[in-house]
């Protein structure tokens, strides 16, 4: 549990950096919004999640050009989000027992290297253009086997307050 406790606080911390270096560059301030989880597994995902969200504004200097409310992010943010929560999940998991359903079937996906082909399928925008070189056909024929049950999540968001 110490150790859960110490990458929430390093997450928090990432988080903060992130905000107050976004808040300075603009009068727009982003605001990380994490839904309430039963367990601290579920939360630090979603944790995890939204500041790979928050951390990908910031490294795009997006703040100045997003509009004011919920952020839609893009497909390459949206899998850059994923890619820090599934880090942020092997980090925690190589230090103490947790377990959560959703974040083992993100780990036999980005085993099976179909990680944006995943983002495509499940959370793709209407806006979004087609990324060159998905393998859906693949991806869709792998899913019965190792997706069984799947409801895709989303547990976090950033807002842009002005």
């Amino acid at each position: 549990m110490r150790q859960f406790k110490a990458t929430l606080v390093a997450l928090v911390i990432v988080w903060s950096l992130a905000a107050g270096t976004l808040s300075a560059q603009s009068k727009a301030k982003p605001t990380l919004q994490v839904d309430t989880f039963e367990s601290p597994a579920e939360q630090l995902a979603w944790l995890s999640y939204g500041v790979g969200l928050a951390t990908f504004v910031s490294d795009h200097q997006l703040t100045q050009a997003l509009p004011a409310g919920t952020w839609k992010p893009s497909f390459d943010a949206e899998v850059f989000a994923r890619q820090f929560q599934l880090k942020v999940w092997d980090e925690a998991t190589g230090k103490q027992q947790l377990s959560y359903d959703f974040m083992d079937q993100m780990e036999l996906v980005a085993k099976a290297d179909f990680l944006e082909e995943y983002v495509w399928r499940y959370y793709k925008h209407p806006d979004w253009p087609t990324p060159e070189g998905l393998r859906i056909s693949e991806f869709e024929n792998w899913i019965p086997s190792n997706l069984q049950n799947h409801r895709p999540m989303t547990g976090a968001s950033v807002t842009i307050e002005r």
